[in-house]
């Protein structure tokens, strides 16, 4: 069965001293798969998991928590984003695509569930406000 990956953010509290807790991450079989912005990207592979390292002052981090306790409250979003997450996974494995092809795939999904949460906090306008 192809399963989607588990993204998990993790915020060290000196991001900028890397050796701690790249040292500690390098034990585990990961792959460190890109960095930019102060956000390192490591992928391991059983189980299957993306883990992003975010600074402590990151909206990437920020945006990650929101919507993963969106998620924890919203069932229906929460099956939502379950089911094109592994609807992606299949249809990427099938074409031989990469990461950034299935991240293509579940984007419209996300940004969906996105402005839901940016507007049920206030920091969007509803679709009835932008009229």
């Amino acid at each position: 069965a192809i399963l989607a990956p588990i993204h998990s953010p993790i915020n060290p509290r000196k991001p900028h001293q890397r050796l701690g807790y790249i040292c500690a991450l390098l034990q585990a079989p990961l792959t460190n798969l890109s960095r930019c912005n102060r956000h390192r990207f490591f992928h391991f592979e059983d189980p299957y998991t993306n883990l992003h390292v975010f600074g402590p002052d990151s909206p990437e981090l920020v945006r990650h928590r929101l919507f993963r306790d969106w998620l924890r409250e919203h069932e229906d979003d929460r099956n939502l984003y379950t089911a094109v997450k592994r609807e992606a996974a299949e249809a990427s494995a099938a074409v031989g695509e990469v990461t950034q092809q299935y991240n293509n795939r579940k984007e419209p999904v996300l940004r969906e569930i996105l402005q839901r949460i940016f507007e049920a906090h206030g920091l969007s306008k509803t679709s009835t406000e932008r009229v």
